[in-house]
């Protein structure tokens, strides 16, 4: 909280520095809504009682962006979020920049996010992956200095958390829309899985070759101190053999001292639209090791999807799990998504 009255008195001085009327940007800023929600039951056919479960899931980010000047900007973005019993909204991330040249300045609360642009785990709003980043997630408050040149971008970010106390990020990306990639490290003081300090060294990229596209990231952990290692992957390939059809699947992997504690995970899917309606169906196989046991966890999903509109989408989510250490069950309800943004 301090940190971010911080970040509002620097805003107030470099307003008033400028001398630039608030009324001017205002009417230059550029908003967005974006919901993501599923509402439905579990079904445990093998209980007696209790067979029936309720349950939902509200994924909601809403902005403004303000321009100040030619070279200025000023975010704010609030997110909805469920905390055990309690629904609440915070301030998801903001902040301001400043560009000269080549050179861009942002002051700024946000997340470092490594892996959340797969295209197969943002269909299933209700799955543990949706909108979430598979690689590398940390709060982040502080500094982002970048520099461009041609169509690359080199930055580094100098910051931290109450938590994880001090993080520094640099990474070298072009900005490319269908062939880019991103090479980054990641310093943390206190990592957010075991606690220690580590050093992460990644990529992300993506492709797109018209009939085929691919998307893959991935990172090497390495917590020195306890001479402990980690490796995370995700790749992830998908091809349009007509405008209406779409089949790939993906691989995600993780292992702890390349023998110890592994986890994985493949989903395939097949997508077909036919006018407004968009059917996707898609088969989910994951292998945990704990240690002491493995577990194995399969997902059937289908989504039947009616797009009202370019913005707006509602359909039915119905999945079926069969896991190996738990008792069969059925998951089904309602799904709907609105993306909406200003010019």
């Amino acid at each position: 909280m301090k940190r971010f009255w911080i970040l509002v008195i620097l805003l107030f001085i470099y307003i008033n520095c400028f001398s630039t009327n608030i009324l001017d940007y205002l009417d230059s800023s550029k908003f967005y809504y974006r919901l993501n929600s599923f509402v439905g039951s579990d079904y445990f056919p093998d209980r007696s009682n209790h067979e029936f479960g309720y349950f939902d899931k509200h994924i909601l980010n809403a902005g403004w962006i303000f321009e100040i000047e030619d070279n200025s900007k000023v975010w704010i973005e609030f997110s909805y979020e469920n905390d055990l019993f309690d629904k609440r909204v915070i301030i998801h991330k903001t902040g301001f920049s400043y560009q000269t040249g080549k050179w861009e300045i942002q002051y700024k609360l946000d997340r470092i996010e490594i892996g959340k642009k797969s295209y197969i785990f943002n269909q299933n709003v209700k799955d543990i992956h949706f909108d979430k980043p598979v690689i590398e997630e940390y709060r982040f408050d502080g500094l982002d200095v970048s520099f461009d040149f041609n169509n690359y971008s080199l930055s580094t970010q100098i910051g931290g958390n109450s938590y994880n106390t001090t993080l520094i990020k640099t990474s070298l990306q072009n900005k490319e829309k269908e062939h880019n990639f991103q090479l980054f490290h990641l310093y943390s003081a206190r990592s957010k899985d075991m606690n220690e300090k580590t050093h992460s060294f990644g990529l992300e990229t993506y492709h797109n070759f018209g009939l085929i596209s691919f998307y893959g990231t991935g990172s090497y952990q390495l917590l020195y101190e306890i001479d402990w290692d980690r490796i995370l992957f995700l790749a992830e390939l998908i091809c349009y053999p007509t405008q209406d059809i779409r089949v790939g699947s993906n691989y995600l992997y993780s292992i702890y001292n390349w023998e110890e504690d592994k986890t994985w995970q493949s989903q395939s899917f097949l997508q077909m639209d036919i006018g407004k309606f968009s059917n996707l169906i898609s088969f989910r196989y994951n292998h945990m090791d704990n240690f002491v046991e493995t577990k194995i966890d399969r997902e059937i999903n289908l989504l039947s999807i009616f797009n009202l509109s370019e913005i707006i989408s509602i359909g039915t989510n119905f999945s079926y799990y069969h896991p190996n250490f738990y008792d069969e069950y059925y998951q089904f309800g309602l799904q709907g998504r609105i993306n909406y943004e200003t010019d």
